[in-house]
């Protein structure tokens, strides 16, 4: 892993290495499009929260409400993450037309986001 990556980058290269391994897809060579990926997962984290903090719009110069520019940065990582996560067969559409399998069953944080029980 590179370590110029952030903290949060880094964090999702652990996850996402770590459940990807199982497959045998990943290849030294990936690691400009794992590098894509999580870069722009911390992107879209970092927007996201701001977001949440302060609102989808802010005042304009004039006083008028804007859209707020962090919902740009948002969308742009969010059209990056998912053109790696495709390449790395990390969507369900990829998977089903790549037949790979999930590697290992969701931990506990991610079966509450997912609403899955047991």
């Amino acid at each position: 892993m590179p370590r110029w990556l952030p903290k949060v980058a880094r964090a999702e290269w652990n996850r996402i290495v770590r459940l990807l391994e199982p497959s045998g897809i990943l290849s030294p060579v990936d690691m400009a499009v794992v590098c894509a990926y999580v870069s722009a997962w911390s992107d879209f984290r970092d927007a996201s929260m701001k977001l949440a903090t302060a609102g989808t719009t802010t005042p304009g110069s004039t006083g008028q409400l804007v859209e707020h520019p962090e919902v740009k940065r948002m969308e742009r990582a969010e059209a990056r993450m998912i053109a790696a996560a495709k390449l790395l067969g990390c969507t369900p559409a990829t998977r089903l037309t790549a037949k790979i399998g999930q590697a290992e069953s969701l931990d506990e944080d991610e079966s509450e986001f997912f609403g899955v029980c047991g």
